[in-house]
């Protein structure tokens, strides 16, 4: 879901059919019917999947079966291989932006396995088109989603699938197909409570694709130059209003 409430989805059935349409302020329903946005390549991409919105405003996405992370400009209308993940199994599911780093993080299998992590792209690897970047681990080779397996009984069953940051504060969300939405330790990996309503633990309850929607301001966001010289004037006029004071 973009900034502006327009919600992206998929039918990977459909020739990788791409729709917009948008919410209403609560939810509830659509403002007005969906439309085509275009029909997404189908040969050598696998199953699209993963989709997320950039802070350019763009689509990111992957693939099953693959080691590619894909980028379509809704505006532009062009769809291009942004980065190649060297090193790593196949198979990306869930995308999304860290709000702390600026750095891409998915699900994906590790390297030399099939047991189901995070890895993290940097920022700068998704500029341009056709790179190239070692499979490398969320938090980094030393750090706790190193050794992190996903895909057990204790955590997320066997199809670990959804992935989400608070926008506000980089708190981690992460879901399995039917055990529904996990609230993480985004440095340790500890997994915490379960999101009420959303499964039991059990392999019983909601969890897929996970995104976040917020009209808060992101986090690390520093206050525009002009902003500071309004708020720096208006306490030098209350300085000024204080009694005793010329």
């Amino acid at each position: 879901m973009a900034p502006d409430r327009t919600l992206y989805y998929m039918n990977p059935f459909e020739a990788h059919s791409l729709y917009k349409a948008t919410l209403n302020v609560t939810n509830t329903a659509l403002v007005g019917a969906p439309t085509l946005v275009a029909a997404l390549p189908t040969a050598g991409f696998g199953i699209i999947d993963g989709m997320t919105v950039g802070p350019d405003g763009k689509l990111y996405m992957t693939g099953y079966g693959k080691s590619e992370i894909y980028r379509y400009d809704p505006v532009g209308g062009v769809f291009e291989t942004v980065v190649t993940l060297v090193g790593g199994g196949e198979f990306r599911s869930d995308l999304a932006f860290d709000p702390v780093t600026g750095n891409l993080v998915g699900l994906g299998i590790e390297p030399g396995s099939f047991d189901r992590t995070l890895f993290e792209i940097p920022a700068a690897k998704l500029v341009g088109t056709g790179n190239t970047y070692a499979w490398a681990y969320f938090g980094g080779a030393l750090g706790a989603w190193a050794t992190k397996v996903l895909d057990s009984g204790t955590e997320l069953g066997g199809n670990p699938d959804g992935l989400a940051f608070d926008p506000t504060n980089g708190d981690l969300y992460m879901s399995g197909d039917g055990t529904g939405v996990y609230a993480y330790d985004r440095i340790s990996g500890v997994r915490g409570a379960l999101i009420p309503g959303t499964g039991d633990g059990a392999l019983n309850g909601l969890g897929f694709d996970l995104a976040f929607q917020t009209r808060e301001t992101p986090i690390s966001v520093p206050l525009p130059e002009t902003l500071w010289l309004v708020l720096a004037g208006l306490g030098a006029l209350a300085m000024r209003a204080r009694p005793g004071r010329q």
